[in-house]
This record gives C-alpha cells, sequence and structure tokens, in this order.
C-alpha cells in the first residue's frame, strides 16, 4: 500500500494512520488548527471539505463531531486515489467519502445548499507571488493553479445550507479579501482569529467563520493565537490543541 515517495503517519487519535507525501504536500500545523476552530454545534451534520487532499482532515472532524457524515472534494487524481488508501488503510470508517472533483465545476454541477459546514484550507498564493513548486501536488496546494481564492468562497457558499457555516484558513493578508468576496455572496463573517508563529511577529495566517444570513450576525474577534513561545516551544494552548 505504501508507494516510492510516501510515509504513514500516526494519529493519537482513535488512532488513525495516514499515508502522506514527502514532496511537501504533508498535513502541518495549518490544518490542525483548522480543524481545532469548528465548534460543534449539533449531530449528524453534514459537512464537506474542500481540497481534501490525503483526507486528513474529514479524520480529524470526524472524532471530533457525532456522527458526522463527511465529502472531500479533490481536484488531483493522485492526491483522491491517496485519500481513499488512507479509508482503506484505517478500514473504511463510516461516514467518510472522496469525490475526484473540480471545486471550480462545483456551482454549475452539485446540489446547492447540501452541507451544514463547509471547510477548506485552500491554496494560499496567487500566481505570481512566489516560486511555484515543481511538485505538481506541492504546487496545486500552495498556489492557485487550478483554483482562485473566489472559486473556493463561490463554491462553499453555493454548497452550505441557510444558516450553516464555512471555515477557511488563509494567509493574513487575505483575510479581507475573503470577506468581501463572501458578503456579495449574502455569507457574512462571524468569528475571525488571527495566528501568530510568535508573540513578537505579525500574524502570518487567520482563522475565519462565516454564516450565510440574510439577517444581522454578532461579529466576535478572538484573541490572536500564538504558536511557539520564546524558547521555540509550542504554547500552553497549542499544546492543549495537539493533545486534544
Amino acid at each position: 500500500m505504501l508507494r516510492e515517495g510516501e510515509r504513514i503517519d500516526e494519529l493519537s487519535v482513535p488512532p488513525w494512520k495516514i499515508i502522506q507525501k514527502t514532496d511537501g504536500t504533508a498535513f502541518s500545523v495549518d490544518t490542525v488548527l483548522l480543524v481545532d476552530f469548528a465548534e460543534v454545534e449539533d449531530e449528524n451534520l453534514k459537512i464537506a471539505d474542500l481540497g481534501s487532499g490525503s483526507g486528513i482532515i474529514s479524520f480529524l472532524i470526524r472524532e471530533k463531531f457525532k456522527n458526522p457524515e463527511l465529502t472531500g472534494f479533490e481536484i488531483l487524481p493522485e492526491m483522491h486515489e491517496l485519500a481513499e488508501r488512507n479509508l482503506l488503510l484505517n478500514d473504511s470508517p463510516s461516514g467518510i467519502n472522496f469525490r475526484c472533483f473540480d471545486v471550480c465545476k462545483i456551482v454549475q454541477e452539485y446540489k446547492a445548499e447540501s452541507f451544514d459546514l463547509v471547510l477548506s484550507n485552500p491554496p494560499y498564493y496567487k500566481i505570481g507571488r512566489g516560486k511555484i513548486s515543481p511538485s505538481k501536488n506541492r504546487a496545486h496546494a500552495r498556489h492557485e493553479v487550478s483554483g482562485k481564492l473566489g472559486d473556493f468562497v463561490s463554491a462553499s457558499s453555493h454548497l452550505v445550507k441557510s444558516a450553516g457555516r464555512i471555515i477557511f484558513i488563509l494567509p493574513a493578508e487575505r483575510c479581507t479579501e475573503a470577506i468581501e468576496l463572501f458578503s456579495k455572496k449574502s455569507v457574512v463573517c462571524c468569528r475571525q482569529r488571527f495566528v501568530r508563529p510568535f508573540e513578537s511577529v505579525q500574524p502570518n495566517l487567520v482563522l475565519l467563520e462565516f454564516r450565510k444570513s440574510d439577517v444581522a450576525i454578532d461579529f466576535q474577534k478572538l484573541p490572536d493565537l500564538i504558536i511557539r513561545d520564546r524558547n521555540r516551544s509550542f504554547t500552553k494552548e497549542m499544546t492543549k490543541i495537539y493533545e486534544d
């Protein structure tokens, strides 16, 4: 089952074993932060993961939520096939399904308002911002090679039910852009949290939660999350996030 250029990582819950590529597309702290930011409000939710890659978000969400029905959408056949192998490696847990599907085609080809919650860790950078990786998988994960931020906004706004939630993690520099794009879809930001690598530096990431609503919704700005302390160790909050 393990192929050249791959490794198996073990997660603490329940435990899961996850095959990952060694080309720089393995999940990192942003994946963990995205899942942690998703608050559990109900059970039996239909949840979508846009740009699901190896499937790691779906596996982590399955343990956090009660009886979720998860669908991961991934455009790259190689990464979709990897997610399917991860299902087999973990005895095909119920409630997780992966589709090889272009996020840019969701609005035209997928039923509207199908999900209660949509999660995404979309490509961070526009074409022209930094060097694009020679690795196809990493290039698609980091740059807008196969879909722009606006495409992920349109797809998630289309998929989420009325009063449903959308949660993104993005570079801090794209926070305003994302909020403006969602507002054009009658989807409003209700929670925001910036992430700092160290307390002494500016935020490099932002966690955003949106709701599809035609009425005013209270906005909550949370204190910045600090990843590491002066000794370059995880802060107490980060340690707790990983332990949970």
